[in-house]
């Protein structure tokens, strides 16, 4: 069963959790959202998943990246051209 459950923090920052007959629990935090589950392949799975995607995600951004690149017909620049680009650019704005 998946879902969202809601619960209150109290003061000191703890939260109960609707487990019962368990223990211990194991955590992972993701940036602002904690995971918690008493099955640690669970959380690893999760963890896979975000992984994954994180991963899925940059891959799309650098084609885009490399699209637009191409597009504009910057590919065929050199990498010495544009450090000389940029020196020129240096040179014109302390001058």
């Amino acid at each position: 069963m998946s879902g969202i459950i809601k619960r209150k923090v109290d003061s000191k920052g703890r939260v109960v959790l609707p487990f019962k007959d368990v223990r211990e629990v194991l955590i992972a935090k993701l940036g602002r959202v904690i995971i918690a589950s008493p099955e640690r392949k669970e959380i690893e799975k999760i963890l896979q998943a975000v992984d994954e995607y994180n991963k899925r995600r940059k891959l799309e951004a650098i084609e885009k990246w490399f699209k637009l690149v191409d597009k504009a017909g910057l590919s065929s620049i050199k990498e010495s051209e544009i450090r000389d680009l940029i020196k020129k650019g240096m040179l014109r704005d302390i001058a």
